[in-house]
């Protein structure tokens, strides 16, 4: 990035910080499922079926998709 870009940048989130504030946590409130999923999948993998313990893994994984956590079935959601 050159710096015309970057001082551009700069001068636009000075501006409009609220903004950019609320953008940046919605990104944080999206990124949060994909996180926890992938850290779920990567616990029942690594200690459970790696390590020979598969009924671990598979807890680990069924307690993921219980309906407590899946937003499956919510009103206004699809499936």
């Amino acid at each position: 990035m050159n710096r015309e870009v970057g001082r551009l940048l700069r001068s636009a989130l000075r501006r409009r910080r609220r903004e950019f504030l609320r953008l940046a946590g919605w990104s944080f409130v999206q990124a949060v499922p994909a996180f926890l999923s992938g850290w779920v999948i990567a616990c029942a993998v690594d200690d459970g079926f790696l390590a020979g313990r598969p009924g671990e893994g598979a807890a680990c994984w069924r307690y993921w998709r219980s309906p407590s956590w899946s937003a499956r079935g919510a009103p206004g959601t699809p499936g």
